[in-house]
């Protein structure tokens, strides 16, 4: 086995139908392993990436034994199905109908096969894994980058060994439990070490000048050979490091180390507050921010520019090393998955610069013809809908005493506050009542006489309104949470105990409901048929004045985007306010 492969076991729950399919979970992202020799370890979500799937020739063996080849996977084609989630890399296939098959399906059947493993090598790059002390002073190696996947495997029992752990990660383990003065040492020794290397070259070059002879030469030049040939082994990583660090040292400051280091808005936040400097990858990202909003032409005024979407590292260089900033703020996932639009199947148009006409198709008309007549003009016209940046602003109040927090879980709930008043705004208006001007959106029901719901015959009136429209999109429901109140109350008929809204539908049709539509109103309709526009980057001026005395921090958040439908027939508007006058 190469010494750089390494072997991880993980829990998981394995599923059997009567079809002989099983499903497992091989790698599980962002957990805490157990010790691993010294260590523990995280595998992060970045490690494994669907075009390393594409790409990999991965097998399915019990144990990871070639005597117990279940299922195959090249390059994303065979027996083996592998599906990256957010939490972790599953795999499923049919078990064989073989004995060894038969085998399987029977151990899990009776629970005596509880765990899923993996094979893998971390890549050979600077920020592939990053080591570093807890707070409880743990040894924790952070994987980042897995250049090779080579089974998965459904396993009795689990591979926490020093024996399934690479030699380099062992090394690096000896190393960080070195006490500091030891290190020091050691570093004085390699450099001693290079230095008597040297000269011993010196000595040999003069020998040979002043006549060795031809045997010594040759013996000379079979050594130099075999040490070439050893050094161009692709699996002897070891070596070649060893020599990298020597060629680092006799080449210090000519060239540049990477370093990785991870941006974290509560630290950006608190040195503002302070009247403290920047660090420089709080400084990378702040610039990569002011980039995007140059680009989409909008001002900013406040003291930090988050890029609203991270395609790429930020990396900024100074003497000596470059550094990547990583966990980079990005908003519009958690944007998407929290705004009731999106889930609805609205369009998000991200990184727009400028005003965008968004082009539909109006109308048009096919005609019959001839088998060799001409073909008539189908008349197809279209036209198009303006979306222009209108900046989104609201506030978010925090502790002095939090922004001192250095947490994980402290870093994602100022990020979830910035991310939860930015929504809140952007529903609050779309889904409003207000008319449109040039600094706000339009919201859908500005202008709109509402249908009065009083009971399941008005449900049906409401969506006949959308089929006269001709719309063939799925449509959904977004409606006030008093309105699904009214509605989960609702019979469909005074000799039915059948309900309006059961189980999240009415009558088969999805329901999403939030505070930010108001009363009871109802919007039913084609969302695929609304846009929503996001321009620029985030703008936070970060006022510690306003609210000083109650000891907090506020920051004020700005953000640009538009939204409408397009197609405004897509859309019909209710209540179930029977007390209502319309707007």
């Amino acid at each position: 086995m190469n010494k750089n492969l390494e072997i991880r076991s993980f829990d998981t729950s394995f599923s059997q139908n009567d079809e002989k399919v099983i499903t497992g979970r091989g790698v599980v992202f962002d957990s805490l392993s157990n010790d691993l020799g010294g260590f523990r370890e995280i595998i992060k979500p970045t490690a494994i990436t669907q075009e390393l799937i594409d790409n990999s020739d991965v097998y399915a063996r019990m144990n990871h034994s070639n005597d117990y080849i279940l299922a195959r996977s090249n390059k994303g084609v065979g027996s083996l199905k592998l599906e990256l989630k957010s939490d972790g890399l599953y795999y499923s296939f049919e078990a064989p109908h073989t004995e060894k098959g038969n085998e399987l399906v029977q151990h899990i059947r009776r629970g005596e096969i509880s765990q899923s493993s993996f094979a893998f090598m971390v890549a050979q790059e600077e920020d592939a894994e990053r080591w570093y002390k807890n707070e409880e002073g743990v040894i924790i190696r952070e994987i980042n980058k897995i250049s090779y996947l080579g089974d998965v495997a459904p396993v009795f029992q689990p591979a926490y060994s020093e024996t399934s752990v690479s030699l380099r990660a062992l090394d690096m383990v000896k190393e960080m439990n070195q006490p500091i003065e030891e290190r020091e040492d050691k570093k004085e020794d390699e450099e001693e070490e290079v230095k008597t290397d040297s000269e011993v070259k010196e000595d040999e070059v003069k020998e040979e000048e002043s006549g060795k002879t031809e045997s010594n030469t040759e013996e000379k030049e079979e050594k130099e050979d075999s040490e070439e040939k050893n050094i161009t082994k692709e699996e002897d990583f070891e070596e070649k490091r060893q020599l990298q660090d020597i060629y680092n040292k006799e080449n210090k400051g000519n060239i540049k180390t990477i370093k990785s280091m991870e941006f974290k808005l509560l630290s950006a936040i608190n040195a503002i507050a302070n009247n403290q400097v920047l660090d420089e990858t709080s400084s990378a990202v702040i610039e990569k921010g002011k980039e995007e909003m140059r680009k989409a032409g909008l001002s900013y005024g406040g003291q930090i520019q988050l890029p609203m979407e991270v395609r790429s590292a930020i990396t900024v260089a100074s003497e000596g090393e470059d550094v990547v900033a990583t966990n980079i703020y990005d908003i519009l996932e958690p944007l998407r998955a929290k705004n009731v639009l999106a889930q609805a199947g609205a369009k998000f148009l991200t990184g727009l610069v400028g005003d965008v006409q968004v082009p539909i198709m109006a109308g048009g008309n096919v005609t019959w013809e001839g088998e060799t007549a001409e073909a008539s003009d189908a008349g197809i016209s279209y036209s198009s809908v303006k979306l222009s940046p209108k900046r989104l602003t609201a506030f978010v109040d925090v502790s002095k005493k939090f922004l001192i927090q250095t947490s994980d879980s402290a870093e994602a709930l100022i990020r979830q506050d910035l991310i939860n008043a930015i929504n809140s705004k952007l529903e609050s208006t779309l889904l409003g009542s207000a008319s449109g001007n040039t600094t706000q959106p339009a919201g859908i029901f500005y202008g709109k006489d509402l249908n009065k719901i009083s009971g399941f015959t008005g449900v049906c009136e409401l969506e006949a309104d959308i089929e006269d429209a001709n719309v063939i999109g799925e449509c959904k429901y977004i409606m006030s949470n008093k309105a699904k109140a009214k509605f989960r109350a609702m019979p469909k008929s005074s000799k039915s105990t059948e309900l309006v809204m059961q189980n999240g539908n009415i009558d088969g049709t999805p329901v999403l409901n939030t505070s930010n539509v108001g009363g009871q109103d109802v919007v039913y309709g084609d969302w695929s048929n609304f846009a929503i526009g996001q321009f620029g980057g985030i703008d936070i001026t970060v006022d510690p004045f306003t609210k000083a005395k109650d000891g907090q921090v506020r920051l004020v958040v700005n953000a640009y985007f538009d939204g409408k439908a397009l197609r405004p027939g897509a859309f019909a508007v209710g209540t179930t306010d029977s007390t209502a006058t319309g707007y």
